[in-house]
């Protein structure tokens, strides 16, 4: 009810809230359900009330990570709180709702408010010269933001409904990616120490 007071009938609802902070979901379940869940359940009433198109940011997190690519068909294997949250969310929203489009993807892009993001979080202990460990055999395929808006204009463009995989055509480690992040930056590769995740018992950032 209280987002009647924010709602002047839009098209849609663009929704990118969360707790992605992998580790934060597993300490802190309550949290995640209430930021990855509960949120999108409100958010689903209010579309279905109104009539609003649900545009939900998702992520690639859904998948269990044992293929190189995964499609829109593949059956979800979450892994961790955060990602069955995630899938929880996409199933609520297509039990209840006919005009969404889900977009499951994994971007990066500059993060001024929250230094826990990957990418901010590489980017900010780089240029404080603070050495970090890097996974070398966790793979992801992401996107940058600004490519990720390019998609969700043309979904808007389209008018597409339904669920959709947006990532890049290559997969790339966690560690391959803070290397490429530090040359493009000039930052000091010497300072990201490449770390097996199969040898620790960690959970994935």
């Amino acid at each position: 009810n209280a987002l009647k007071n924010y709602v002047t009938e839009p098209d849609y609802i663009l929704n990118a809230a969360g707790l992605t902070n992998v580790d934060s979901c597993e300490f802190n379940k309550k949290s995640a359900f209430d930021q990855n869940v509960k949120i999108v359940k409100n958010l689903s009433k209010t579309c279905k009330n109104y009539k609003i198109k649900l545009i939900h940011i998702s992520t690639d997190h859904i998948f269990s990570g044992n293929k190189s690519f995964h499609n829109e068909l593949d059956i979800p294997n979450p892994l961790n709180v955060y990602s069955r949250t995630k899938l929880q969310a996409e199933k609520f929203i297509k039990q209840n709702l006919k005009n969404y489009t889900i977009i499951r993807s994994n971007f990066f892009g500059w993060d001024k408010k929250n230094s826990n993001k990957f990418f901010s979080w590489i980017f900010k202990n780089l240029q404080n010269k603070q050495k970090i460990n890097l996974y070398s055999d966790i793979f992801f395929s992401p996107v940058s933001s600004f490519f990720l808006s390019k998609v969700i204009k043309k979904i808007i463009t389209k008018n597409f409904k339904g669920t959709i995989n947006v990532s890049s055509n290559q997969k790339i480690s966690k560690y391959q990616f803070g290397i490429l992040l530090a040359k493009i930056f000039h930052f000091d590769t010497s300072l990201i120490r490449k770390i097996e995740y199969k040898n620790l018992n960690l959970k994935i950032n």
